[in-house]
């Protein structure tokens, strides 16, 4: 079990696997043959995973969740990673068993295939008006702007 736990997760082999399975799981649900309604609700199911990437993004953004605003890279994979995945829950409703199988496995590897490129972005940081101060240090005076002059880093006359 410990060997489980020592596998490289951001770099080596995990990341190629989650993508070549990623990839063989979303050719296996598009290749049929279409009709007028597998192509409306597997279209429905893409777009409200995009849509989802990109309110959580907009969210992300707004309320500096992660210290930096996301750069446009995340928004990207994550909207690549849940169109796929709405992809793959719009596929549970096939006849087929071995469909929905492939389906439920999309749904596991698709969003996290990709995490590796933007993981350093992800970590939470602090916030810059929040940083913790070292004991026995001056609070920095020049960091804090309240609009009357005193420690703006301007020079009193």
């Amino acid at each position: 079990m410990d060997a489980l736990l020592d596998l490289p997760v951001i770099d080596g082999p995990v990341p190629w696997i989650l993508g070549i399975l990623s990839l063989g799981t979303l050719i296996a649900l598009l290749v049929r043959r279409p009709t007028g309604r597998w192509i409306v609700r597997i279209l429905i199911g893409a777009l409200a995973g995009a849509v989802a990437a990109l309110a959580i993004f907009l969210v992300a953004n707004a309320t500096s969740a992660f210290g930096d605003p996301l750069p446009l890279e995340v928004l990207w994979w994550a909207m690549a990673g849940l169109a796929a995945t709405g992809l793959a829950i719009a596929s549970l409703w096939e006849p087929k068993v071995w469909r929905k199988v492939v389906a439920v496995v999309g749904i596991v590897v698709f969003p996290p295939h990709r995490r590796d490129r933007h993981q350093r972005v992800l970590r939470p940081r602090p916030h810059p008006r929040r940083r913790v101060r070292r004991l026995g240090q001056p609070p920095d005076r020049g960091s804090h702007r309240d609009g009357d002059g005193e420690g703006s880093g301007e020079a009193a006359v």
